[in-house]
């Protein structure tokens, strides 16, 4: 009977994996790159917006990294972030670090930018280039 027990204990535990585990069809599961116009401006002012580009890696396990370039200036500001469904957030590596919390909304990310340790909220608008 240990022996017949000693046997089934495998099988057991990889039933328990195939449960825990997600399945490797499941959705989410696409790493994608994008290029986006960004606008960043306050929201209580008409002043004209700060743009620039980002290029964004959308990883399938929730992870956002790229590049941020200010426009009229050739640099790259590394970006890292996180992502849950259409929730997206992200830091870009200034001398002041720029917090963006945002949604995805079709093809394009609208939120809002805290600059620094600053409470004031920017809006934050990011159109991807190609449409």
């Amino acid at each position: 009977m240990i022996a017949r027990i000693g046997r089934s204990l495998p099988a057991a535990m990889l039933g328990l994996l195939a449960l825990l585990l997600p399945a490797a069809g499941s959705a989410g599961t696409t790493t994608t790159t994008h290029t986006y116009n960004t606008s960043l401006a306050p929201q209580s002012s008409l002043v004209y917006p700060v743009t620039g580009s980002l290029r964004l890696t959308l990883g399938a396990n929730g992870t956002v990294n790229g590049y941020y370039s200010p426009g009229g200036v050739r640099s790259f500001i590394r970006v890292i972030g996180g992502r849950t469904g259409n929730n997206i957030w992200f830091n870009i590596a200034t001398q002041k670090p720029i917090h963006v919390i945002a949604k995805l909304v079709g093809k394009s990310i609208i939120g809002q930018a805290f600059i620094g340790k600053a409470r004031t909220p920017y809006a934050f608008d990011a159109k991807p280039t190609n449409g």
